[in-house]
């Protein structure tokens, strides 16, 4: 879990996560990564599907490096809301490391590790699917 307070249309970058590591030692090939923004808490505002924090492409470039598994994140989507292109979903799709966005309560979890189960519904010619989220 990195914790990191963003407000609207800010980045999270390759030096955020490299900030972490530091602090928290390396993070290992295959890993799930989730990413607490805070922005959860404007969820009422009208600006919450356009002006959310996401990764840049140098974060999304860095996590697939490292083979992650899963990037989620408490935001609407891992894309910055000004980015239109998608070019995160892109770069992370294409590197086969799956998308969770939207997730709520990430600051509730107190620990680094943890187990996380998804269980999306079961959608024909879909892209995406919502999905109950749990950590144990």
């Amino acid at each position: 879990m990195i914790k990191l307070e963003k407000t609207k249309n800010t980045k999270i970058s390759k030096t955020d996560i490299t900030l972490f590591e530091k602090k928290n030692g390396k993070i290992t090939n295959n890993s799930s990564i989730f990413f607490y923004t805070g922005w959860q808490k404007n969820l009422k505002k009208d600006n919450y599907f356009t002006e959310n924090p996401g990764l840049d492409i140098s974060a999304a470039k860095y996590l697939s490096s490292k083979n992650i598994n899963l990037v989620g994140i408490d935001s609407p989507s891992i894309d910055l809301g000004k980015d239109e292109s998608f070019s995160v979903h892109h770069i992370l799709s294409k590197n086969n490391i799956l998308i969770v966005e939207n997730l709520a309560n990430l600051n509730k979890i107190s620990s680094k590790e943890f187990n996380f189960t998804i269980l999306p519904l079961k959608l024909k010619n879909a892209t995406g699917s919502p999905v109950r989220a749990i950590v144990s």
